[in-house]
């Protein structure tokens, strides 16, 4: 695997219920020397992600049935998954086979501070800043953030909601941005169409942090504006899977110089 022979823990779980791009994903990942793992549906995947604990975990956001989005808000919310790198691939345009990929994060409160310390560093800039944007409208949470997150090296800047949030985005571009699903004036969901609408901000990271347990209106107002692409669009399903194999094989290497 050239530079990224040999990592720790090699074991990809494939969440998918598309068995043509199950059979394209294990060619793939065989070929590069990876173990891999199907599963067809959330419940199968969380067992299969609790019983081998693999090093990278591929889920089909949209499958049938708001399948993938209970597959990911299971393991975000799980204490022994949770830390597991997640990339998330999703077929974005029906008539014209678009897709994208990329990852996600979700909090429900209150916030574990080790872990959002951990999954922010995923995403820090080494030797730059890391400008963080807060969009809540909790003193005591943005507190708490201010609390675990300064001494990390990160810049904080709050928004109270989304309104405002866009309104300082225009002025200055985050690096990462924290995101309350739930505040006055616009909330989150409002937010994020309005953020993933604009091309020069679609690539920011957007961590959710919610009290609230999600509905599936919920996961169809989320639709894909959770996801923070990582390489673009693509219209060929190969361009895809060549892509995510590329990006599995960075975070492994990186999971392996960090431990």
């Amino acid at each position: 695997m050239n530079i990224f022979e040999a990592p720790e823990n090699s074991t990809v779980l494939v969440i998918a219920e598309n068995p043509y791009l199950q059979d394209m994903m294990m060619w793939r990942l065989e070929k590069e020397e990876f173990t891999f793992f199907a599963a067809y549906n959330s419940i199968d995947g969380l067992e299969r992600a609790k019983a081998m604990n693999p090093g990278v975990i591929v889920l089909d956001i949209n499958m049938s049935k708001n399948d993938g989005w209970d597959a990911l808000i299971s393991l975000k919310t799980h204490p022994q998954l949770s830390g597991i790198p997640l990339i998330l691939f999703s077929m974005i345009d029906d008539n014209n086979q678009q897709y994208i990929f990329g990852t996600a994060e979700y909090f429900e409160k209150p916030v574990d501070r080790r872990r959002i310390i951990s999954v922010l560093k995923n995403y820090s800039n080494e030797g730059n800043d890391n400008n963080v944007l807060v969009i809540e409208d909790d003193p005591d949470q943005i507190e708490l953030l201010k609390h675990s997150l300064k001494p990390n090296g990160f810049i904080l800047e709050e928004a109270e909601n989304g309104e405002k949030a866009l309104e300082q985005i225009s002025k200055k571009k985050p690096d990462l941005i924290l995101l309350d699903l739930m505040m006055p004036v616009m909330d989150g969901f409002e937010f994020l169409e309005r953020l993933r609408s604009k091309t020069e901000w679609e690539s920011i990271p957007v961590i959710l942090i919610s009290a609230k347990k999600l509905s599936t209106d919920d996961y169809y107002r989320l639709n894909n504006n959770i996801i923070n692409i990582l390489e673009g669009r693509f219209k060929k399903r190969d361009d895809l899977i060549g892509n995510i194999i590329g990006y599995i094989k960075e975070t492994l290497f990186k999971t392996k110089l960090t431990r």
